[in-house]
């Protein structure tokens, strides 16, 4: 069967946290995207979430994102038909599956590093 992602969820974008306010000023009052309240969250002072059509761009600080550490934040989210089908498959292929630090109640997902280095959400929300 292996892997079929149905769609992408969000995209994050980080900025070094001296420049969160003014970069999540940019995407609301310069791009003009909706703000929206985060799942399962409320409005912050920091982090923003905003629609973009169908996706969602995840605003928020990531000291990693002034060095370009490869342990920045920053990723893609991709939402997959079967998780546990996803996460043999990426295994299969040698590639190590990152650890959910900060698990989500009813998103369960799993993190990968493509060979650049960039970071991938894969996660299959639990539905109904």
């Amino acid at each position: 069967m292996g892997i079929q992602i149905t769609r992408v969820d969000h995209v994050q974008i980080t900025a070094p946290p001296a420049r969160l306010a003014a970069t999540v000023a940019f995407y609301r009052d310069v791009l003009g995207l909706e703000e929206i309240v985060p799942r399962g969250g409320k409005p912050t002072e920091g982090p923003a979430w905003f629609r973009c059509g169908p996706m969602k761009v995840h605003v928020s600080s990531d000291p990693a994102a002034e060095s370009g550490q490869d342990g920045a934040k920053r990723h893609v989210c991709f939402v997959v038909a079967d998780l546990a089908e996803t996460e043999r498959a990426i295994r299969e292929r040698g590639i190590a599956v990152l650890p959910d630090e900060r698990p989500v109640r009813g998103w369960p997902r799993i993190y990968v590093r493509d060979p650049a280095g960039n970071r991938l959400e894969l996660a299959c929300p639990v539905t109904g």
